[in-house]
């Protein structure tokens, strides 16, 4: 299963690769509030396999980031950390999905108006979020006794406990885990986090202004 995301987005390239004789000069890939276009791809490396590099990046940060979890927090377990893993794939899944649909879709006209973007980016990545609730549901009994015996080191906004070891910690409240923003990594795995919404900006950016010219 932990292939599957990178299968999509590969299949995606080849079939954008195969295609690239039919694919047209330009397309939309932006709307506004009016649903006018106001974004456009082009026939370019960039524009064409953007939308994959960006899928790619957000896929492998995910599997960085669920690999880190496992290292750097002692006490979560073997058993829970494959878990964990197995939960996220959902997720890796369906970011993987919407951005090969994208790819492939919007230059062979597959929307013309912003609506059928969003429902299928809706739809895909609601699957996605319920399947990985679902499995991580099941490791409530195996996360509880993971929690620290008391609240130091939370507060209403972010945990910092300097006397524990881990860089995560599951959530007292709700399901996944948070940052303890005393552990000497919690800054670099938060840029890391931070790092696929960063990179689209800027690839969306750059072919806007590509597009623009």
């Amino acid at each position: 299963m932990k292939w599957v995301a990178p299968a999509l987005l590969s299949l995606a390239a080849l079939v954008l690769a195969v295609a690239w004789g039919d694919l047209p000069p330009r397309w939309p890939v932006h709307w506004g509030v009016s649903g006018q276009v106001d974004g456009w791809a082009s026939k370019t490396l960039l524009g064409v396999f953007g939308p994959l590099v960006v899928g790619a990046c957000i896929w492998a940060t995910i599997a960085i980031v669920t690999r880190l979890i496992a290292v750097t927090s002692p006490k979560i377990a073997e058993k829970t950390a494959v878990a964990m893993a197995d939960a996220l794939q959902f997720v890796q899944i369906a970011v993987a999905l919407i951005f090969a649909m994208l790819a492939v879709w919007l230059p062979f006209g597959g929307s013309r108006s912003p609506l059928g973007v969003v429902l299928m980016a809706l739809v895909i990545s609601g699957a996605g979020i319920v399947g990985a609730m679902l499995r991580f549901s099941k490791l409530k009994p195996t996360l509880s006794d993971m929690a620290l015996a008391n609240d130091e080191g939370w507060n209403a906004l972010y945990y910092r406990n300097a006397k524990d070891p881990r860089l995560w910690v599951p959530k007292r409240w709700g399901i996944g885990w948070t940052i303890n923003f005393a552990h000497r990594l919690a800054w670099p795995m938060l840029l890391l986090c931070l790092s696929p919404a960063l990179i689209a900006i800027v690839i969306l950016l750059t072919v806007a202004t590509h597009a623009s010219r």
